[in-house]
């Protein structure tokens, strides 16, 4: 996800991937013609399943790294030349975590001996759809009106680390330490989420100031796959396993 989180960036900036030398067939078709690779995944109401066994998270591998490649590739022959390096740096260390993740079998074997509670007693949990999941969306459906792009920036940052907080706090009280543990190992190499590194505690604390008067307000009911924030669309495409 460190993909989406980057990608996120340049969607907010997409006319700079067009720029002025830009060949006309660049655009966003593109980028959704790569994410069908793991669209039926995310589609699937059952994908959350996938997570409980090796295969099934082999399954998820095959399809992040097929749809990392082809995102590249669409990066790096439609966006300026500063695009491309950022976007090739941050795409390298994506494939390369989730490589080493996907070919270890004892790591994944410690996600899957965890992963059936995490699935069953909290990503299925109304709980977590409502105080995790839907405050992230519903956030990002309200960026959409934005126009300060550092603050879509500051809103796209600070929305995830809350749902990730969230989502660690939900799954150390229902399934334990080991679990959570388990789980950030996932997420992290996997799916290439390194917030840290671009959305870093330091710069976007999620109870802070700065951080929660973007947020949406708590009765807001985000609009899942019907939104119009292409942030949204993507980031359910990628992983909508975890945002069932």
């Amino acid at each position: 996800m460190i993909l989406i989180l980057f990608t996120t960036i340049l969607l907010i900036n997409f006319g700079s991937i067009h720029s002025a030398r830009a060949k006309n067939d660049c655009h966003l078709k593109q980028i959704d013609a790569c994410l069908e690779q793991v669209e039926k995944i995310s589609n699937d109401p059952k994908s959350q399943e996938l997570l409980k066994t090796a295969a099934g998270v082999k399954e998820i591998c095959a399809g992040s790294l097929g749809t990392a490649g082809c995102m590249e590739k669409s990066f790096l022959r439609c966006s300026t030349q500063t695009h491309k390096e950022m976007f090739k740096f941050f795409n390298d260390h994506f494939m390369k975590s989730m490589s080493a993740f996907c070919d270890n079998n004892d790591q994944i074997a410690k996600f899957t001996s965890e992963s059936t509670c995490v699935v069953d007693k909290v990503f299925k949990q109304e709980d977590y759809k409502k105080k995790c999941v839907n405050a992230y969306l519903a956030t990002l459906d309200k960026m959409q009106s934005q126009t300060d792009t550092a603050v879509k920036i500051n809103t796209a940052c600070c929305s995830y680390n809350r749902w990730e907080n969230c989502m660690n706090t939900l799954i150390t009280k229902e399934c334990g330490t080991g679990a959570r543990e388990a789980t950030a190992l996932f997420v992290s190499n996997a799916l290439g989420v390194t917030s840290k590194g671009f959305c870093n505690d330091a710069s976007f604390k999620y109870t802070s100031k700065r951080c929660t008067k973007l947020y949406a307000s708590p009765d807001a009911v985000s609009k899942g796959r019907n939104s119009d924030n292409p942030i949204t669309k993507y980031l359910l495409t990628y992983v909508g396993f975890l945002f069932q």
